[in-house]
């Protein structure tokens, strides 16, 4: 888009150089060149008289701080005539050299007050007003506080990126297109950079929700996804809790309660043989003490009487009295250290497996007392059933004899034409109910119809992309049409963006779901939160092989997302997955040209009361 204060709008050549090599005296004037330059492109509402000169030779356009020389007499812009005259000193107009020029107050009063109207006015502009406040609406070098004041479709540059745009889209893309934007991650809190610095920080970030590897639907951040798959994942694999007694089933989280319940006879009978198999060992371990010990004792004898003999045949030397006394009593010391060494062992033995035994013996009386307090709550139940149906059929055959009594009683006084006129009234007062039921059947009928039709439509929801091409060609996120979660419930849409967002971009499809402001959010607990299932609908949708994915709204979520919409019509971020499925696969599910997504499930989250 051309800059409307700088166009020339005739085609007429502009003088105006660029060469930097002014004067030293007009250095000042030369660095604000690109600030101020040429005239004002506008329009006149009120028609300047005709020999009334507005426009400047050298630029062709209206003029801007009227300039006369002293040669000829024409006027120019300060700008246009400044720079020729640093330039080569000779009037653009009669030729003279070394001219003078001096500010034309008189043309600039009479000049800026004509009405005119914004170049821009086919763009959309409507503004009017006098000429001398022209610069001010165009606004087009603003401080930061007053950059969204002035003409709405003039082009100025972003503050983070630099990037030229209209104002009137400045502060959309400055606050969620730009990628250098200031940007906090939503997830820690902590990490505050440029937005495409926070995206490269969520690939390490621990509080970044991770998919989980065995693909249980569940989004835990980075830091607790170990803690999720070893004790909360519903699909991870895990031992059965009696694999100690020989169970060797291994099953997913979810299925083990079901497998306990189904399998606790095998389970008793299982720890029952671990118990034999561990009382044979215990009754092993002990033959093999009392077999150490015979053998210790064997030696002993024979130990002893060898040195009885050696002894016998020296025991007369004196030489020898005093080593047959510390050789005895090192025999001695070595039988008690050896003696202790193997009592202790045993022990030891012993009551690891005393320990062992006692623990399983405590896990089996528990599975018994469990089974014997299952079967006694069921006696109980049997019990307590049979003595209703007894009360029951008592109370019949009391009500029976009652109205038979009553019966006999309104007989015997003539009352049987009251009863007939009883009979009849009641016959039309449940007229009258279903009469009345009725009407409020269908009154409640009408009510979910309008409802319905006001809550565009419930779950399973489908929605088509029309156009896929076309889409990919414009470079826009698509927005369905609102629907709800349920009825008077949630307003919510899907956003789509065929060629991906964040680390999607240019590789995957990415898709998000957005809150918007509802009719009935004031009934409403916030912030949103539920699981919502989102489908790609194949191109055959018999075959059901269809792309899935789960969008959580917890705990976790950020609020900027779940809670409440005020001032927007939609949410400006919205949760669900930068990499849905890749473009190239994605092209398999089209169908005549067209995408077809489904909301098959929307699950909220059971608030407490």
């Amino acid at each position: 888009m051309a800059d409307p204060e700088n166009a020339t709008g005739s085609g007429k050549p502009n003088f105006i150089d660029q060469d930097d090599s002014c004067p030293d005296q007009e250095s000042d004037f030369a660095s604000n060149v690109e600030a101020k330059r040429g005239g004002f492109d506008c329009l006149f509402i009120d028609k300047p008289p005709e020999n009334l000169p507005v426009h400047c030779p050298i630029c062709f356009l209206v003029l801007r701080d009227p300039y006369q020389v002293d040669c000829c007499g024409h006027i120019f812009c300060q700008t246009c005539i400044k720079q020729v005259h640093a330039k080569n000193r000779t009037c653009p107009t009669c030729n003279t050299v070394d001219f003078s020029m001096f500010a034309d107050k008189r043309m600039r009063h009479s000049l800026y007050a004509f009405r005119v109207k914004c170049a821009l006015e086919k763009e959309g502009c409507q503004w009017v007003g006098e000429l001398g406040e022209l610069e001010k609406h165009f606004n087009k070098n603003p401080t930061p506080d007053k950059q969204l004041t002035g003409c709405e479709f003039i082009e100025i540059n972003c503050n983070h990126c630099s990037e030229s745009l209209r104002r009137h889209r400045i502060n959309d893309h400055q606050n969620e297109e730009c990628s250098l934007r200031p940007f906090s991650c939503v997830y820690c809190r902590n990490y505050e950079s440029s937005y495409d610095n926070v995206v490269d920080h969520w690939k390490m970030c621990e509080c970044h929700p991770v998919s989980c590897p065995n693909e249980c639907g569940t989004l835990p951040d980075r830091r607790s996804l170990e803690q999720h798959v070893s004790e909360h994942c519903p699909l991870a694999l895990v031992d059965c809790d009696f694999c100690y007694a020989g169970c060797k089933s291994q099953l997913s989280r979810q299925d083990m309660a079901s497998h306990l319940a189904n399998s606790l006879a095998t389970h008793v009978s299982l720890i029952a043989a671990h118990q034999h198999k561990l009382s044979e060992e215990i009754a092993c371990k002990d033959v093999q003490l009392v077999q150490l010990r015979e053998e210790f004792e064997r030696k002993s004898k024979v130990t002893t009487e060898h040195m009885q003999r050696l002894v016998a045949g020296r025991e007369g030397r004196p030489q020898y009295r005093e080593w047959h006394t510390y050789m005895k009593m090192r025999y001695i010391a070595l039988f008690f250290t050896v003696l202790v060494v193997v009592v202790a062992l045993g022990i030891a033995v012993l009551k690891q497996g005393v320990a062992e035994v006692n623990e399983y013996v405590q896990h089996s009386e528990q599975d018994i007392l469990e089974l014997t307090q299952l079967v006694a709550e069921h006696k109980n139940i049997q019990d307590y059933i049979g003595k209703q149906t007894a009360e029951v059929k008592k109370k019949q055959e009391e009500i029976v004899l009652m109205m038979e009594e009553i019966e006999r009683k309104l007989v015997g006084l003539g009352g049987r034409e009251l009863m007939d006129e009883y009979v009849a009234q009641c016959k039309k007062d449940r007229k009258h109910v279903i009469k009345e039921v009725a009407e409020l059947r269908n009154k409640l009928e009408l009510e979910w119809h309008l409802l319905k039709e006001h809550s565009s439509s419930l779950v399973p929801i489908q929605i088509t992309i029309d156009e896929f091409q076309g889409q990919q060609e414009a470079d826009v996120p698509w927005y369905s049409q609102p629907f709800y979660s349920h009825v008077q419930g949630y307003k919510l849409c899907l956003r789509v963006d065929v060629n991906g967002f964040g680390d999607g971009r240019g590789t995957h499809i990415s898709v998000h779901i957005h809150l918007m402001r509802g009719e009935f959010d004031d009934y409403l607990p916030w912030p949103f939160q539920g699981v919502i299932t989102l489908q790609l609908l194949s191109r055959d949708q018999a075959v059901c092989d269809h792309h899935n994915g789960t969008i959580p709204f917890n705990d976790r979520t950020a609020n900027a997302i779940a809670n409440r919409v005020f001032s927007r019509e939609i949410s400006k971020h919205g949760l669900g997955y930068q990499q849905f499925i890749k473009i190239a696969r994605a092209k398999l599910f089209l169908d005549n040209h067209r995408l077809h997504f489904r909301i098959s499930d929307i699950q909220l989250k059971p608030r407490k009361q």
